[in-house]
């Protein structure tokens, strides 16, 4: 493939050094981690960028005006919440980041290897069909992993 752009390999020492220093910040953040069901994570309120600075904010009146706290929540906890998110947001980001590199990885050399073997796939059914020899049990074993739509189904539906 002449336009092959992840032509290079990833040595597997690498592969094992980001996958251990992934584990590893996965273990450190384990004690201070609560696990949210799909449902709470679809329902609970999000604080994105709109809402950081207005948080903040909030955070800098409670240390000037705590007596407008609510009876039913400390500003103790409170604090906690919005240093915990300032805390974890640039790993985020860097977490992201590496989120992203995978995936552009996974994208562009999952592309790469399917047409690749589509293209590998191609010239053995034209080599079978021009009875090359050593073609057939090739294609006959590839034809029935590819994930092609047989003739039958090319028919017109009535």
């Amino acid at each position: 493939m002449p336009d092959n752009k992840s032509a290079v390999p990833i040595p597997q020492t690498v592969i094992d050094d980001v996958k251990k220093k992934v584990q590893e910040a996965i273990s450190a953040l384990a004690p201070y981690t609560v696990p949210l069901s799909e449902e709470e994570r679809r329902d609970i309120p999000k604080m994105g960028q709109k809402t950081i600075g207005f948080v903040n904010k909030v955070n800098d009146y409670l240390v000037v005006n705590p007596q407008f706290v609510p009876p039913y929540m400390t500003a103790d906890a409170l604090k906690t919440d919005i240093g915990n998110y300032n805390a974890a947001n640039p790993a985020w980001m860097a977490a992201e980041q590496l989120a992203t590199i995978l995936s552009d990885i996974l994208l562009l050399s999952g592309s790469e290897a399917f047409t690749g073997s589509l293209q590998y796939y191609n010239q053995v059914k034209m080599s079978d069909h021009n009875n090359v020899a050593g073609a057939k049990s090739v294609y006959n074993d590839l034809k029935e992993r590819f994930p092609g739509r047989s003739k039958k189904n090319l028919a017109p539906t009535p």
